[in-house]
């Protein structure tokens, strides 16, 4: 199942390409693993406008999060974490950085409203295998 899961992940992950024509609809290839990432509680439906458009590091927490969220955490152990640019009420962050899936990027920051890169998620996507 965490297989799985993060196989859909990667899929929303990496349908970000955007051209001019885009309507934002999920591509073909997409929509079965985007279909299952709704059904599993893993995406949301208000999570993002277009499924072509690129993720912030704090939309790739969401996920990550939703995910954990599906599983039995109650054995998961977490350490205190704070970011100067993110607030407590931001749960799926602290949640993410707590469990060690995602980093700051410096400096006590964490940059929630930047893209979140290839590497940084393909480093999320395996943390989360290994949680």
């Amino acid at each position: 199942m965490k297989r799985f899961i993060a196989l859909a992940m990667s899929t929303l992950m990496l349908t970000s390409s955007v051209s001019a024509s885009d309507n934002g609809s999920a591509s073909p290839w997409a929509e079965d693993a985007i279909v299952k990432a709704y059904r599993y509680g893993i995406a949301e439906t208000d999570m993002f406008d277009s499924f072509r458009e690129n993720v912030t590091r704090r939309q790739f927490c969401a996920l990550c999060a939703n995910l954990i969220r599906q599983w039995d955490g109650d054995d998961l152990s977490m350490k205190d974490v704070s970011f100067g640019d993110v607030s407590h009420e931001d749960e799926d962050i602290i949640l993410c950085a707590g469990l060690g899936i995602v980093n700051g990027t410096g400096d006590g920051l964490f940059e929630p409203n930047r893209l979140v890169t290839r590497q940084e998620a393909a480093v999320m996507l395996l943390s989360l295998i290994h949680i």
